[in-house]
């Protein structure tokens, strides 16, 4: 048994299993259908509750069918040690398309950035300074948190706002209108659930991370929303990678996660997360 691990680890010396980290507790924060949803939160090396951090929460990829929060476990434990508390979030997946629809992961989404602004102090964040991230259809959601109006669950306390400060996005949706991605689920309210339709003068800074191959988002979409955030006058770059699929940015993409990892520390430094510089690059194979 010691020998075939040791063989694992020289064959497979470069890898970022999500099961290779683990969060430093989970915490429910909704129920639905009685099913308890759930933060992953991974906390700075000796935080206590009484620190004021920086926060970072992360909706997993996967179409709302599909995916998990441990999906974005190495990028947890990541940002953690660069001193932030960062959180992946559990939300609702569609198992019948008549009986739950997309916006029920949207409810999820802004409730559990209601959460973690709520329960601040307890769990050692500065309320005003939470960014939000997501891959995917993850990443439309980590975007319809900016807009406060339209899709809320009736059972939140709408006086808390679900808005980040910052918005960091790996191949994320972002037209879920007539001339973009899945706009046959979404048909019946897609004007409020599509975030180059809901972008204002009050969207939060933004970095879009994108593979030049991906069908999701092509990129003449997201130049268009780019154009439109620079229009309302809010932050917006947008990185392309060359030959880079919709998948392009999973850790076991090893360098393309890598570069991802420090484009994003870099927005966060200049946007007030982080200070110093990225340690990712310089971590061991």
């Amino acid at each position: 048994m010691l020998r075939l691990l040791l063989l694992l680890l020289i064959t497979f010396p470069n890898m970022y299993a999500a099961d290779a980290v683990k969060p430093s507790k989970t915490q429910v924060y909704k129920t639905v259908r009685d099913v308890d949803l759930k933060l992953h939160i991974f906390n700075p090396k000796e935080h206590k509750n009484s620190d004021s951090k920086t926060a970072i929460v992360m909706f997993h990829g996967g179409g709302w069918q599909r995916g998990h929060a441990s999906a974005y476990y190495p990028h947890c434990a990541y940002f953690a040690s660069r001193g932030m508390v960062a959180i992946t979030v559990e939300y609702s997946l569609i198992t019948d398309k008549e009986k739950h629809l997309p916006r029920d992961c949207v409810l999820d989404a802004k409730s559990a950035m209601r959460y973690v602004r709520s329960h601040a102090k307890e769990l050692g964040i500065n309320p005003k300074k939470i960014a939000v991230a997501g891959s995917s259809a993850g990443g439309q959601l980590a975007l319809i948190c900016n807009s406060e109006t339209g899709i809320n669950d009736p059972n939140d306390d709408l006086s808390i706002s679900c808005k980040p400060q910052a918005v960091i996005l790996h191949a994320p949706v972002l037209n879920t209108g007539p001339e973009g991605f899945s706009h046959r689920w979404v048909r019946k309210y897609w004007k409020e659930f599509c975030p180059h339709h809901n972008i204002t003068k009050e969207s939060a800074p933004t970095l879009i991370l994108l593979g030049d191959k991906d069908t999701v988002t092509p990129i003449p979409i997201a130049k268009a929303f780019k154009k439109k955030m620079d229009e309302n006058n809010v932050s917006c770059e947008l990185e392309i990678f060359v030959d880079g699929e919709h998948r392009f940015h999973i850790p076991k993409m090893e360098e393309n996660y890598k570069k991802c990892m420090v484009l994003a520390d870099t927005f966060l430094v200049k946007h007030g997360f982080l200070t110093g510089t990225e340690t990712i690059s310089s971590q061991k194979k």
